[in-house]
């Protein structure tokens, strides 16, 4: 009796061992299918640069897709910032205000100009834009002036790819 009980729980079982040992599991996507632009805050004293903290700084997209995107609503200071590119256009504004408790008139835009460029990742991850920036147009309320560091914006976290300097 307890043969037939097992021969039956295996008959059972059959089916759905040879499902799933015959079901395909994707690798998952390990790496970022979003381009970031980072930019860093400096101040130029004397003949050395340092890290600028922005006190209350607020950065937001002006023409992202119609809508205005905020990277930083000014709750926390902080010298570093990661922003999109738009693959829908050649160029992107974007809104920085180092002290949103000041004056609207503190406010600068940045205008980007660049090229984008599909990229194949891998199967898991699809594709990607990696982006060639081309020169960079700031306003003059509060920033002194923009360098770009790196013109590659691709999947390399490490590197830093405009300098603002206050």
């Amino acid at each position: 009796m307890t043969r037939i009980k097992a021969a039956f729980i295996l008959l059972l079982c059959l089916p759905a061992i040879c499902y799933i040992s015959c079901t395909q599991e994707r690798d998952p996507c390990l790496q970022p299918k979003i381009m970031l632009l980072k930019i860093g805050a400096y101040q130029r004293v004397d003949t050395s640069v340092i890290d600028t903290a922005l006190p209350h700084p607020f950065v937001a997209a002006i023409d992202f897709n119609d809508s205005i995107k905020i990277i930083n609503d000014g709750a926390t200071a902080t010298n570093k910032f990661s922003i999109y590119l738009s693959p829908q256009s050649d160029s992107a504004r974007w809104l920085i205000w180092p002290d949103s408790s000041l004056s609207v008139n503190t406010a600068d835009t940045i205008t980007f100009y660049y090229d984008k460029n599909l990229q194949f990742l891998s199967n898991a991850c699809g594709y990607a834009y990696f982006y060639n920036l081309h020169s960079v147009h700031v306003t003059n309320h509060s920033i002194d002036s923009a360098v770009i560091s790196s013109y590659s914006v691709n999947d390399d976290a490490s590197k830093e790819h405009l300098k603002i300097y206050y």
